[in-house]
């Protein structure tokens, strides 16, 4: 199917052969340009289904790269970058209060559950209420992370931070 989500194109196509899946997303991207005129990226490959997507105006470069200095226990701070379903950027950094084990659950666990919200199509303010009612509901006792979440708009460039749990971030 193909259909137009918030004004961009998405197509959805289901594969007879799964290998290189990778390569024939790549093959249906260039051939939907070239019929259509719209730059498509594949935003999904889960089995033998494809998701393919208008390709946004902007782009974004970026890398993460974390250490723990605390004599090889686990850090408790978990950063991800991921481009949304929607054409939006999320680059998030979650600390889970504490160290080790627990505290590295809690920010990765959080982090992963923003993504799956603004990807569900979620408002930022449904977002982190929602992430935040199910930390809480996740354990007998309170979990406390700070967040700094950026969103960026690659259709229209615009930005937003955000940040919970501590003093400001600034940009």
């Amino acid at each position: 199917w193909v259909r137009r989500v918030e004004g961009h194109v998405q197509a959805v196509f289901t594969l007879s052969d799964v290998t290189g899946v990778r390569r024939q997303g790549e093959e249906l991207c260039e051939l939907m340009a070239q019929q259509t005129g719209v730059r498509m990226f594949l935003a999904e490959a889960d089995g033998s289904c494809i998701r393919l997507s208008e390709e946004p105006p902007l782009q974004i470069e970026c890398g993460v790269c974390t250490a723990c200095i605390t004599g090889g226990e686990v850090c408790g701070d978990t950063a991800s970058t991921a481009r949304l379903q929607d054409g939006r950027f999320m680059a998030v950094l979650c600390d889970g209060m504490g160290h080790g084990a627990s505290a590295a659950l809690c920010s990765q666990q959080s982090a992963g559950l923003m993504r799956l919200c603004l990807d569900a199509g979620y408002t930022l303010s449904q977002t982190l209420s929602a992430v935040n009612g199910m930390m809480l509901l996740g354990t007998t006792g309170e979990r406390f992370i700070t967040v700094d979440l950026l969103i960026i708009d690659l259709w229209s460039g615009e930005a937003s931070l955000e940040k919970l749990g501590a003093a400001s971030s600034f940009l």
